[in-house]
């Protein structure tokens, strides 16, 4: 990261959003006493060029939203969760493995992750864990996400690699919406097929932006992609 100062105490840390695997390039103005007041593509990014999708834009609202869990939790006797310290929860967390383990067998633990800050880096974390603990038991959304692509590219390309949207002649984009959120194609990269002649389907049920943006929509009815993936091969 980096950072310029701004006058009157305000300065901009150069960062990465962490909403997503994407990873754009974010400029985060912290007034005086180190709070962050605003957030902004960072322009000089290589990949995402000073966009950032409303997940992006909107992480201040996550920062600052009184709903945020700044303090473990630690369920009591009656049910209710109570905010301890650090050693509080780690404590009982251990008191409780140990109970479990000794009682049922490791087996008796199942784990799911999910995505904390780092994105795929608590996979690992937990996988440790899971080994070390002795349960088989561990579980993610990844099998109804990324899991199957990840494995094809890696078996057939050695990595998981993006696609080449400056320098692709035809782009199918299928169930999602990158003109929105959350995928690997910056937007300006989308609005300069139609000037270099590049044709763009999209196959979605909705008329998304990037739908409203597309040569030929495939509105398919929702639960019928295996159809047409069928009718394609």
């Amino acid at each position: 990261m980096g950072h310029q100062d701004l006058g009157a105490g305000e300065r901009t840390i150069t960062t990465l959003c962490r909403m997503c695997e994407q990873g754009c390039g974010m400029e985060v103005s912290l007034s005086p006493d180190g709070r962050p007041v605003r957030v902004q593509g960072d322009k000089r990014h290589p990949y995402s060029r000073g966009w950032l999708c409303v997940k992006g834009l909107a992480a201040l609202d996550f920062f600052s939203s009184p709903r945020r869990i700044t303090t473990p939790l630690v369920r009591q006797g009656d049910g209710r969760l109570q905010p301890a310290s650090w050693e509080e929860a780690l404590d009982h967390a251990a008191r409780e493995l140990h109970r479990l383990r000794e009682t049922y067998g490791p087996q008796s633990l199942a784990i799911y992750h999910g995505e904390g800050v780092g994105h795929q880096e608590i996979k690992s974390y937990m996988k440790r864990f899971a080994n070390v603990y002795g349960t088989p038991n561990f579980m993610g959304v990844g099998s109804l996400c990324n899991a199957a692509r990840t494995m094809a590219d890696t078996l057939t390309l050695g990595q998981v690699t993006r696609p080449d949207i400056p320098n692709t002649r035809f782009l199918m984009v299928w169930g999602g919406n990158p003109l929105v959120s959350n995928e690997p194609t910056p937007p300006l990269e989308m609005r300069r097929l139609a000037r270099r002649a590049a044709t763009l389907v999209v196959v979605d049920p909705r008329r998304t932006p990037t739908a409203r943006l597309a040569d030929y929509h495939l509105a398919v009815r929702p639960g019928t992609d295996g159809v047409l993936a069928a009718n394609l091969l």
